[in-house]
């Protein structure tokens, strides 16, 4: 099912009994989610950044130098309008700017860096079909550059760059979650297929470190069936395998690399909403507790930086149209 077919069903539903369900299931978060029983793995110093201009989520996100980007996304004053708005956050100023829109008018996108270009590929338009289009962003000249398109049409997809390479992985096409898993090549513009992944889901998030792709949670079909998944692709045995699962089975969180764990922040269970936080050590091969959000959300960005890890945007309430333009930022201790 597509990322907004499940919404368009909704509106042949009394909304008063939708209301009283996401408001229910909102208070009984933490009884959905078993993270609780983990173990806390160290402590958390959190700072308040500046505002996200606009209120927003379903963007895409990456980092380049001492600058992030947030780019396109579902924005107010309802969950229907879509921004081909991009901002950039400057972490040693701490102010945000407006640089040159996307190309196009975009939301659920998969956005990455290798450092010198942001590169967003896949998403939804306003028609709400997926797209197969790929551009990348020169900070420099702060202009957008067309690239190869990709070999799948798909949105809300997992986007990793490592060593000149680009993986696509999972996603949606409107009508299915996707298995679907690709490479890009930044230097010669070419995309070949690798090894579809044994899980098809969306929603996702995907990271890569160690020469492995890193592939966390999901859902299939529709946010009621959220996957607690975790599955890495060795990039140089090209094999899969499947890793200790996710302490709860959410999608539409955002996850990134911090030291040496993978943090996972937010997302949604149903019509629920987390503000819990997961740690990945890697070393250790467990998922640890790492204590709370300052609010439940999903749907934004996570940014990991030198002074930590920025957390901007999302949605704190299934189907509320209450966006978030909060910018918190987590100091792992």
């Amino acid at each position: 099912m597509s990322p907004h077919s499940f919404l368009f069903k909704l509106w042949f539903f009394p909304f008063s009994l939708i209301n009283m369900w996401r408001d229910w299931s909102n208070r009984n978060v933490n009884r959905n989610f078993i993270g609780s029983k983990l173990k806390i793995s160290g402590k958390n110093i959190w700072k308040k950044g500046p505002d996200l201009p606009t209120y927003r989520y379903e963007f895409g996100s990456a980092l380049v130098g001492d600058n992030f980007y947030i780019i396109g996304g579902v924005t107010a004053p309802t969950v229907y309008t879509v921004t081909k708005r991009v901002d950039r956050y400057d972490i040693k100023s701490k102010e945000w700017s407006r640089v040159s829109n996307h190309p196009y008018i975009i939301h659920h996108p998969g956005v990455t860096s290798d450092q010198n270009f942001v590169y967003v590929i896949g998403g939804n338009g306003l028609r709400i079909s997926s797209y197969s289009i790929a551009h990348k962003y020169n900070p420099e000249t702060d202009r957008w550059q067309r690239l190869a398109d990709m070999p799948t049409k798909r949105c809300a997809l997992g986007l990793a760059y490592l060593d000149g390479k680009i993986y696509a992985v999972g996603g949606a096409d409107n009508k299915r979650p996707l298995s679907a898993f690709e490479e890009y090549d930044v230097e010669k513009n070419q995309w070949k297929n690798l090894p579809d992944m044994p899980t098809a889901r969306e929603h996702l998030f995907s990271v890569t470190i160690q020469r492995f792709v890193y592939v966390l949670g999901g859902y299939q079909n529709d946010r009621f069936h959220n996957v607690n998944t975790f599955e890495r692709y060795s990039i140089g045995r090209k094999v899969w395998e499947k890793l200790a699962p996710l302490p709860a089975k959410i999608s539409g969180f955002s996850a990134c690399i911090y030291g040496k764990s993978i943090f996972a922040f937010g997302g949604e269970q149903g019509w629920a909403t987390s503000d819990e936080i997961y740690e990945y050590k890697l070393k250790e091969k467990k998922w640890f507790r790492r204590g709370n959000m300052p609010a439940a959300r999903y749907a934004g960005a996570v940014i990991s930086a030198e002074d930590g890890i920025h957390i901007v945007g999302g949605n704190p309430l299934m189907m509320s149209g209450k966006f978030s333009n909060d910018h918190d930022i987590l100091i792992p201790q």
